[in-house]
């Protein structure tokens, strides 16, 4: 019988990503460290007040007009590259500008608040590109591992002078472009196609679109009356509470790539919104008692909260990217304009309403749980209807494990009668699919978590020679990951 234990929360997914780790390939933390320290100040206050607003309106004007750029003439490589070059120059001209009224020259900080905004919007969706050349698990790793460098580098930077992070501002976006690029060459050596995927969001109706903006607006609406809570501004964040925020997100992200990485547990979209919610009722119930503790506190659960929002969206823009035969750019951008906009229209009515308005403070947390309780309706496994979102990360290696065999560890030894099984499955895959008794054996050490590089090690045959095994036994099993690859054998009844 095949032995899939390896597969089995014994970390292999983890060792195959390190094994091809680069730092260059955590890109994204260098661009939030800039979206920090420009847009947000560093996070000291968690908010640049006008600035914060300036920049996050002209970001959402920014990302519709190229949505509806995109649809009407499409996004060729070169303009992604030409785009790609000029919102490094507009980011790094941003950072300049302010680090000249920093220094008491007149500039205009209006225009400098417009290059960000602009700048930003493919100066960070342009990872993307990169990320849809992943699989699942290695995108979901780099996802969290870029939040949790940059929630660190942040923390530091948080006790700096203000000074130290603007010129910080400045270097970054062109870090980020020379970690990019490096980035896509690293993938073009593995030789490593990126495999289709069916594009089954293709069929998915309209309405389920339209739900899941709607869900994510009302989630940032609230979002936002949160953090603007009580005055429209965000809430000063001591040392000690800037500390556990930072911290608490690196060490949540960190959490997230055990369990789904290392121990290799389903990971449910609904489950992550649903834990998302909790922090945030939990910080409104907070601030709402309006002593510092209480909105020290509140207000760290719901700035974490948001930090790891931004985890959750990349990811679902990735995952439907992905699945869909239109420009997988557009969920990013459609994304990235709703997610600002419906935060600062919360921030806007607190100040238009402030709690101090007679009943209007229990109105709002009123509201607010309304609006938590319509989205744990809204972001279910039962949207979208064609693929669950995360489906990838919801197949559990175990329940596959306990399908396909009864493997037994590897400190007992096999019988004559198991030792039989595994002839069996591999005559069985051969007999099924056509497959050469060498595309056999590479298929089978694929499923017991090996790389392509240590089954060439374990066959005596060179990785290029591998590939071309596995291009031809996916090829005849209809299956273009590992993760098929398991449900194929799952749904075949091999025991």
């Amino acid at each position: 019988m095949v032995r899939f234990d390896a597969l089995n929360g014994s970390g292999a997914g983890l060792r195959l990503i390190l094994s091809r780790f680069s730092w260059a390939f955590l890109g994204l933390a260098v661009i939030r460290v800039w979206i920090q320290c420009l847009k947000y100040d560093r996070y000291t206050l968690t908010d640049a007040a006008l600035t914060s607003v300036t920049i996050n309106f002209v970001q959402v004007a920014f990302a519709l007009v190229l949505v509806c750029l995109v649809v009407v003439f499409g996004f060729p490589h070169r303009a992604r590259r030409i785009l790609l070059w000029i919102s490094t120059v507009f980011m790094t001209l941003s950072g300049i500008l302010f680090l000249l009224e920093a220094d008491g020259l007149a500039t205009s900080k209006l225009l400098a608040c417009a290059l960000g905004g602009i700048g930003i919007v493919w100066g960070a969706g342009a990872w993307m590109e990169l990320y849809l050349r992943f699989e699942p698990g290695e995108a979901l790793f780099y996802t969290l591992a870029s939040l949790a460098f940059g929630s660190l580098i942040i923390l530091i930077l948080g006790f700096l002078p203000a000074y130290a992070g603007i010129m910080i501002s400045i270097i970054a976006p062109v870090l980020s472009l020379t970690m990019l690029t490096h980035s896509h060459r690293l993938l073009d050596r593995r030789d490593e196609k990126v495999p289709e995927q069916k594009p089954v969001y293709d069929s998915e109706p309209r309405s389920t679109w339209i739900l899941l903006c709607t869900g994510l607006a009302l989630f940032e609406f609230a979002l936002g009356v949160a953090r603007g809570f009580p005055n429209g501004s965000s809430f000063y964040l001591a040392p000690a509470f800037q500390v556990i925020h930072q911290v608490g997100a690196a060490s949540l992200c960190i959490a997230g790539i055990y369990i789904a990485v290392v121990r290799a547990l389903p990971v449910r979209y609904s489950t992550i919104w649903r834990f998302e919610i909790l922090l945030i009722v939990l910080g409104i119930l907070l601030i709402s008692s309006l002593d510092w503790l209480g909105m020290s506190a509140g207000a760290t659960l719901i700035t974490t909260a948001n930090s790891l929002m931004l985890a959750a969206l990349w990811y679902t823009a990735y995952d439907i990217g992905r699945r869909i035969s239109i420009n997988p750019f557009l969920p990013l951008g459609i994304i990235w304009a709703v997610f600002p906009l419906s935060r600062e229209a919360g921030r806007w009515f607190v100040l238009t309403f402030p709690p101090d308005a007679g009943f209007v403070t229990a109105f709002e947390i009123l509201m607010i749980l309304l609006v938590c309780g319509s989205i744990v309706l809204v972001f279910n496994s039962a949207i979208p209807k064609t693929r669950e979102l995360f489906a990838d990360l919801s197949i559990s290696p175990t329940s596959t494990v306990r399908n396909l065999s009864n493997a037994q560890t590897e400190t007992e030894p096999e019988s004559d009668a198991e030792r039989e099984d595994e002839i069996d499955v591999g005559a069985t895959l051969m007999r099924l699919y056509r497959l050469t008794s060498r595309e056999a054996e590479v298929v089978a050490l694929l499923l017991e978590g090996k790389s392509k590089v240590e089954v060439g090690r374990t066959l005596f045959i060179s990785e290029n020679t591998v590939r071309g095994h596995v291009k031809n036994a996916y090829a005849k099993m209809d299956v273009h990951s590992k993760t098929e690859l398991w449900e194929k054998c799952r749904t075949i009844g091999m025991h």
